[in-house]
């Protein structure tokens, strides 16, 4: 039984904000770099490992191999060739979008990018673990992440701002699709998994002897991605679509700390226990009704790209990349 960490719907937020690191990249061309300079203070606060900038320039080597070489601007003509009118075109609807909502003095309530955050966030026991998991696997910080969600939130309210939404409506949604804002209740899962029912017995056994149960996991289990971490799965929803409903049957049942019988799965047997509980909830109606009013106003238009078009056309674009 495996469990794959759940970021899939993070990266699909932020494909985009790869066009911004691109630029942020390119931006350096022509900047700065540290080197070394002697002549500096110790006590240099700003910079304690005394380095200096100097210019980065075109003729820069940024590789070299084999008697040949690579340099910066041959580096930047690439990326500028590939992604350059993308990059572009994303860097000028996000300064749009914030330069428009400031003229409409519109902001994103911090408490509705928490829930979007608490959402993305399942599965992970800590807030910690999960940024930890977004910078080591996508590259970008909470900040970052946080930004990105405003940019979308302000451009959906933007492009809906003149659709008519009623309370009723929003109302009327809510109870319809509560489902959409159940948090589901999780359980702090570790397992042993083996192919047979005499292996998922020894393994009890040898608890029951007195070896650690992380011990018999990274011993005995062949689920590589828990056994590494004596069998810590982190935290598994009650409605998990990677687990087999037999486990899932026997996570409700079991006490906290208490070893359950061997689970016969599709891929063999696994022991299982759980370590900590955390009960589920429901998202309170005055906490989504902008995002369902978004929704709800979403699927009255054509989609927020004729929008930012419209915006564009308003402004007047001029672009001159080499």
């Amino acid at each position: 039984m495996s469990k794959v960490r759940p970021l899939w719907a993070v990266i699909f937020i932020l494909i985009l904000l790869q066009a911004g690191t691109l630029f942020y990249f390119l931006s350096d061309f022509g900047t700065t770099v540290p080197v070394v300079d002697q002549q500096l203070s110790p006590s240099d606060e700003v910079n304690p490992d005394n380095e200096v900038e100097e210019p980065v320039t075109s003729d820069k080597v940024v590789a070299m191999f084999a008697g040949e070489s690579i340099t910066m601007e041959d580096l930047v003509t690439r990326l500028i060739d590939r992604y350059g009118e993308q990059t572009l075109d994303e860097l000028i609807n996000r300064k749009l979008i914030a330069q428009k909502a400031q003229s409409l003095g519109l902001e994103v309530d911090e408490e509705e990018i928490d829930l979007e955050l608490e959402a993305l966030r399942l599965g992970y026991s800590s807030e910690e673990e999960f940024y930890q998991d977004l910078e080591s696997q996508i590259g970008i910080s909470s900040a970052e992440l946080r930004a990105e969600l405003e940019y979308y939130m302000l451009l959906e309210e933007m492009a809906t701002m003149d659709i008519a939404i009623t309370e009723q409506q929003i109302q009327d949604f809510y109870e319809e699709h509560g489902y959409l804002f159940e948090i589901p209740t999780q359980y702090r899962v570790h397992q042993i998994a083996v192919k047979t029912e005499q292996e998922a017995q020894q393994a009890l056994n040898e608890i029951s002897g007195g070896s650690s149960f992380e011990a018999v996991a990274a011993e005995r289990s062949i689920d590589l991605a828990s056994s590494s971490a004596g069998g810590d799965m982190g935290f598994v929803a009650e409605d998990d679509f990677y687990i087999e409903e037999s486990v899932l049957q026997a996570l409700e049942a079991l006490e906290l700390d208490v070893l359950s019988e061997p689970i016969e799965t599709s891929e063999g047997f696994v022991i299982v226990k759980v370590t900590e509980k955390k009960e589920g909830s429901k998202q309170k109606l005055e906490n989504v009704s902008a995002k369902i009013r978004r929704q709800l106003a979403l699927q009255q238009i054509d989609g927020v790209e004729e929008f930012l078009e419209r915006l564009r056309e308003q402004v007047g674009i001029e672009k001159s990349l080499p």
